[in-house]
């Protein structure tokens, strides 16, 4: 009987328990998470029940929702919010960067904005829409902390596995670097997916760091900046790579194109000058903290033509950059921003 020994719980994305009577409203969607775990208190009666040897068991869940009457309860999961201020920053360098973009030394960068007439229908859309700034209750403590939550739009969510935009979710990135940690240290390898620095992102799950949210998929298909699945000119496939156990991934190259209408592989110097948000607390702005690229940090995506080359946010050169070696001394302590998604109905624009 595994009962004995197992347990589970239901909740919704967010962590807060599915109840009877909650609403799911006419053409909206709610992610339900059935969490199975070990009981942590097993009794050795209830242990001398387990096989000695592998098992394999099937298990189902099923819910039933009936048409809504006035009993029923919209629930308050309202994940990120619209920001109340936005982050600002002093232009800390001489040259390059913000001097470049034309701020003089000194001067104060404004990030992201909440300016309603980018959106589209009152929604977060592909274009105009990116940098909204918003605050996101990412720990779960059903607080919106404006100076340490902070999330800007940056498209809608890019889905590797079947190649496409997907509009019932935002893809959001954090406002500075989560850590820093090579990309994979294994050398002149860009074929195995970002395993080293995994561990740099925020976890999920109920003891997370970010435990009020999760990712869509967290088994993802590693795409090219040309959204193929090799590297090298085809020598060697890229992976279908784990995120299991984490709330963010890396921001890819295909939502980078959609936010600022550029072309990553281009890279020209001030292309990211229409997305300043995506170079917030990097070199564009300082040197103080920085050493080599560790204030810049990493996108998902590898170099189709190379196998040790990977594409990362420059803030220094406002492009994005790719032909540097992953395994370059440099490059060990490149920056970890984390990108997060989340349904559109949780979040309020309002």
């Amino acid at each position: 009987d595994m009962s004995s020994y197992l347990e589970y719980s239901v909740t919704y994305k967010d962590g807060i328990p599915v109840e009877k009577g909650n609403l799911l409203e006419a053409g909206k969607e709610d992610v339900i998470k059935v969490t199975l775990r070990f009981k942590k208190d097993i009794s050795d009666t209830d242990l001398a029940g387990l096989a000695t040897a592998d098992v394999t068991k099937t298990m189902t869940f099923s819910m039933t929702y009936v048409q809504a009457d006035n009993t029923a309860a919209v629930r308050n999961k309202m994940v990120c919010k619209k920001a109340e201020t936005l982050h600002t920053e002093t232009c800390d360098i001489t040259s390059g960067g913000c001097i470049d973009k034309g701020y003089t030394n000194g001067a104060t960068i404004t990030y992201g904005h909440t300016d309603s007439s980018k959106l589209t229908n009152g929604q977060l859309t592909n274009g105009q829409s990116g940098g909204y700034a918003l605050t996101c209750d990412v720990n779960g403590d059903g607080t919106h902390d404006e100076a340490t939550e902070r999330f800007y739009y940056v498209s809608d969510y890019y889905d590797t596995n079947e190649k496409k935009f997907n509009d019932k979710y935002a893809t959001l990135i954090y406002y500075k670097n989560y850590g820093r940690s090579a990309y994979n240290s294994s050398l002149y390898n860009n074929y195995q997916g970002p395993t080293t620095l995994l561990s740099s992102l925020p976890t999920s799950g109920d003891s997370g760091t970010w435990k009020n949210i999760s990712l869509v998929n967290e088994q993802r298909q590693i795409l090219n900046e040309s959204g193929g699945t090799t590297s090298r000119n085809g020598s060697y496939n890229l992976p279908k790579f784990s995120y299991a156990g984490y709330a963010a991934r890396l921001l890819t190259a295909q939502e980078v194109n959609s936010a600022c209408n550029i072309t990553v592989g281009s890279k020209t110097t001030g292309e990211l000058d229409s997305c300043e948000f995506l170079i917030e607390d990097t070199t564009y702005s300082k040197t103080s903290g920085c050493s080599g690229v560790s204030c810049n940090y990493w996108l998902e995506t590898p170099k189709a033509s190379s196998s040790a080359y990977v594409w990362f946010v420059h803030g220094g050169y406002r492009y994005v950059q790719g032909d540097n070696d992953i395994y370059a001394p440099s490059h060990k302590t490149s920056g970890v921003r984390p990108a997060i998604e989340i349904l559109k109905s949780d979040i309020s624009l309002e």
